[in-house]
């Protein structure tokens, strides 16, 4: 299984939790606040609990858009990629 965030416009990001054979097992959607931090954390925890899915059995995280370095929520995203234990940043 594979966590997939998409950036679908400055103000929405869409969590989704897809199969190895691309079936989506369940989606998300979060508004990009101040708080963007927490909420994608709790967030991702909801998803998971709800499917009753380990953390570990996430083979994966996929960050769709490009990401500017310098904005806030790009840097968020990528250090819950790095704090997920997936190897290569985006």
């Amino acid at each position: 299984m594979k966590l997939i965030l998409t950036i679908q416009n400055q103000d929405n990001l869409i969590l989704e939790i897809k199969q190895q054979d691309k079936k989506v097992i369940d989606r998300e959607s979060l508004t990009i606040s101040h708080n963007l931090d927490t909420l994608l954390i709790t967030s991702i925890d909801k998803l998971l609990i709800r499917n009753r899915i380990d953390r570990l059995s996430l083979k994966g995280l996929e960050i769709r858009e490009k990401l500017q370095d310098t904005a806030v929520s790009g840097m968020i995203l990528k250090t819950v990629n790095i704090a997920m234990g997936f190897k290569s940043p985006y």
